[in-house]
């Protein structure tokens, strides 16, 4: 492959999936495509070295696509085997190789969407705990073609960070009153599994919260889809309180987590983002699951698990621990399983090329 010809896609505009796409598209030096210039211009605010270009809505489609490029990069579910014989027809009638990577928004416990994910042509795979992952849940003998990228939005961040902080600190961080120690709240959305703890937790946590903290929430943009009227009731209560921010579609992750001194969540991806930062987490056992043998709680080993009959009593737990807490070996542990050693953008972007070369999309 002389030249890379690809491009990302986010025909939806969802701002949490180009969170995902924007370092793998500086890594492969490719656009992110989005359907209106609105989108683009928000977008192209946050990240930097970003190449963007619109494609309407309307026009979003495979053929058009793979008349231009090479090989697609997305971060939803395409499930190849549903379009095997459309897409096999279109690309014998173009007569080239093509490619579709799958770039995953995010390591959770939620396996269902990881079992999506081995059905693409080529997917991108976080470390060892996701491997182990689709192995427990009996798929990853359908993993065609995967390239291993540890975790590329870190270092994106570190290496913007400057910009990132300002951002941030502009458009969250200055909303509070005064500085105080901050939690960052992050449940998940409504999903198949019933994961999130929205509803039951997120107005204890607002109606105990302590003068001496700042709280962010920080919501699955799903959400509202599923709790519009709590989320709309909530959003009108505290939109003037001095220590509360909430975010319902705000794309930014590392540098709300940087200045916060402990997470709190669910089965949100977030929760492994912050294992970064080696600091407490407190997760909110909704559906009081077993967390000694289920798999899908893995994150809850190095974190304080918390059960809906214990909601009442987070803040004394916060601060009990927030006194206690040192550097915590099975936190680190578990982010070296998730995401393994930091990978270059040169060996990334090589094995990805070279994964493009080796193989047809239809073998």
């Amino acid at each position: 492959m002389n030249e890379f010809h690809g491009v990302a896609i986010n025909p939806d505009g969802w701002m949490y999936l180009s969170e995902h796409l924007a370092p793998i598209c500086t890594i492969m030096d490719i656009p992110l495509t989005l359907p209106s210039k609105k989108t683009a211009q928000q977008v192209a605010k946050y990240y930097p070295d970003l190449k963007t270009q619109v494609i309407e809505s309307e026009n979003f489609s495979l053929s058009y696509l793979f008349e231009k490029y090479d090989v697609i990069f997305h971060s939803d579910t395409f499930d190849l085997q549903s379009h095997a014989k459309a897409l096999k027809d279109m690309i014998q009638n173009l007569d080239k190789d093509a490619h579709i990577v799958h770039c995953p928004h995010g390591f959770s416990d939620k396996g269902f969407w990881f079992e999506r994910s081995v059905n693409e042509d080529i997917t991108l795979i976080y470390g060892q705990n996701e491997l182990d992952l689709l192995r427990e849940r009996g798929v990853l003998q359908n993993l065609k073609h995967y390239v291993m990228v540890g975790n590329t939005r870190l270092p994106y961040y570190q290496k913007h960070q400057k910009h990132f902080d300002e951002i941030v600190q502009k458009e969250v961080f200055a909303q509070f009153d005064q500085e105080r120690p901050t939690l960052l709240y992050a449940p998940t959305w409504q999903d198949p599994e019933n994961s999130s703890s929205f509803v039951d937790a997120s107005e204890i946590l607002l109606k105990q919260l302590p003068k001496e903290f700042n709280i962010i929430i920080k919501l699955h943009p799903r959400t509202r889809n599923s709790h519009k009227e709590h989320l709309n009731d909530m959003i009108e209560q505290y939109k003037a309180h001095p220590q509360v921010v909430i975010l319902e579609d705000y794309p930014l992750v590392y540098p709300i987590l940087s200045k916060s001194v402990a997470y709190i969540g669910d089965m949100s991806s977030i929760g492994y983002d912050f294992l970064a930062f080696d600091r407490p987490l407190f997760l909110l056992n909704q559906n009081r699951r077993d967390t000694n043998n289920d798999r899908g709680l893995f994150l809850y080993r190095c974190g304080v698990e918390i059960t809906p009959d214990q909601y009442k009593n987070i803040f004394s737990l916060i601060k009990e621990t927030l006194v206690n807490d040192q550097k915590s070996e099975s936190r680190q542990q578990v982010y070296r399983y998730t995401f393994g050693k930091e990978r270059g953008t040169g060996q990334i972007r090589k094995d990805l090329i070279l994964q493009c070369e080796n193989h047809k999309l239809f073998y």
